[in-house]
């Protein structure tokens, strides 16, 4: 069976969460909404699983294979037209090697 409610937010999240017949309830989301119902589920106990903002960090070092590297990123950053919960994310402070990423991820980028 599948159950379909339009609404938004509280609007429907919340008569949903809080009813006594849900057991247990599960959000990909944000941060700020995942709190929200683990705090309106909290005095009924029930079981919760989130996947709230979720970011995978990439570390690259100085001698890594930069090509592998921007490869890699790519293929999971675009995996499931980017639709995932764990996207790739390049962070540095070396403005030598955000130029050097620049020139290798624009050309293997879709447009």
């Amino acid at each position: 069976m599948l159950n379909v409610l339009f609404g938004r937010g509280k609007t429907v999240g919340d008569p949903l969460t809080g009813h006594e017949k849900v057991r247990m309830v599960s959000l990909t989301g944000s941060i700020a909404t995942g709190e929200h119902i683990i705090g309106h589920t909290a005095s009924s106990i029930k079981r919760t699983h989130m996947e709230l903002g979720g970011k995978a960090p990439v570390i690259v070092f100085d001698d890594a294979d930069l090509d592998a590297v921007v490869e890699g990123v790519r293929t999971f950053g675009f995996y499931n037209a980017g639709q995932d919960c764990t996207p790739p994310v390049v962070s540095t402070r070396k403005r030598a090697f955000i130029r050097r990423w620049w020139r290798n991820w624009v050309p293997r980028s879709p447009a």
